[in-house]
């Protein structure tokens, strides 16, 4: 986990940012790799057997990987779950690895990512959840020149 430490760290200091923006009462949780609601490790896990963060909660999750056949280049896709939930989101990306534990995904430039974590920041009330596009905005902008985006919407 420690090798995407660097993505965590600018995730969540843009996190503190947007937070800036928001009442005392309605912050956003920051990401943390020890703390089940925020993060799991997906790779080489059977689909029963993972943990989804936040999996009934409306807000932003992140599918991190590294590139095919480089362990070295690391990616990052933002998504929100304004109107379904993060494991409904995350459920679409994910399926077509549900049997074998190994989730990929294409980048903007059609190179495979191989995905090995999901975060997530779950919006802290329903009422909320609208939120979460505002965020997943925030974050696509602030983290493509710190990051490589695998989103191919938002991200030029």
């Amino acid at each position: 986990m420690q090798r995407y430490k660097n993505i965590l760290d600018a995730i969540n200091r843009h996190v503190s940012t947007f937070n800036s923006f928001l009442g005392a009462d309605h912050q956003l949780k920051h990401i943390s790799f020890d703390i089940p609601e925020t993060a799991a490790w997906i790779e080489d896990r059977p689909w029963g057997g993972v943990t989804w963060p936040s999996k009934d909660s409306y807000g932003v999750y992140f599918l991190v990987g590294h590139r095919q056949n480089n362990d070295d280049d690391h990616g990052l896709y933002v998504g929100k779950a304004s109107l379904k939930q993060i494991g409904f989101r995350t459920w679409s990306h994910l399926k077509p690895g549900k049997g074998t534990g190994r989730y990929t995904k294409n980048a903007a430039d059609g190179s495979v990512f191989c995905l090995q974590m999901l975060l997530a920041i779950p919006m802290p009330t329903t009422q909320m959840r609208s939120f979460a596009s505002a965020l997943e905005e925030h974050l696509i902008t602030a983290l493509r020149s710190e990051c490589y985006l695998l989103n191919r919407v938002g991200n030029r």
